[in-house]
């Protein structure tokens, strides 16, 4: 998904879950557009994830990534 640009301000950020198989090769192969000097961000995530993303969500974030995300989200 390449490096993220923090200049740009982030309008949606997309998080899907799944095991093997779903859409998420849309969101990661197909570029996701926004406005001029915005942007939207992605992240893929598999089921064995959900209980850290819970807590992420609750303000407990384990890791780089999930620290990024609830930012964003914010």
């Amino acid at each position: 998904m390449g490096t993220p640009d923090d200049t740009k301000k982030t309008v949606a950020v997309i998080v899907t879950l799944n095991n093997d198989g779903s859409y998420d090769k849309l969101f990661t192969t197909v570029q996701q557009k926004s406005i001029d000097g915005t942007k939207v961000e992605v992240y893929e995530c598999t089921s064995f994830y959900i209980d850290k993303l819970i807590d992420a969500f609750n303000g407990n974030c384990h890791d780089a990534i999930s620290a990024r995300m609830m930012n964003s989200i914010k």
